[in-house]
């Protein structure tokens, strides 16, 4: 084989391992953006699901500002109704003691 012959078979070896070199650059490079496309999307995602948690997170925390509101009103309620309960039975009693007084 000669000289000349062997210079033309690595070039042309040299030639495909430069072909498959930029074949694996080529995929290299789509890899790599999917895999940024797919990291932002997860980031995006990730954000999303952060303000949703803080959306939620802020309801609970209103509903149960809300219950607090409502035991406490409850309770003044249900205070202030015994409160008149005992100032009308008091002013039932003094009502049939001045009865029985006028009629005895």
């Amino acid at each position: 084989v000669s000289p000349a012959t062997r210079l033309l078979e690595k070039r042309r070896q040299m030639f495909e391992v430069q072909e498959a070199l930029n074949s694996q650059k080529e995929e290299f490079a789509r890899r790599e953006d999917a895999f940024r496309r797919r990291e932002e999307a997860l980031r995006r995602k990730d954000i999303e699901l952060q303000e949703s948690l803080i959306k939620f997170n802020k309801f609970l925390q209103e509903n149960e500002s809300k219950r607090n509101r409502a035991q406490k009103r409850y309770a003044d309620e249900k205070k202030q109704r015994e409160l008149k309960e005992l100032e009308f039975n008091k002013l039932n009693e003094q009502y049939n003691q001045k009865l029985i007084e006028e009629q005895g």
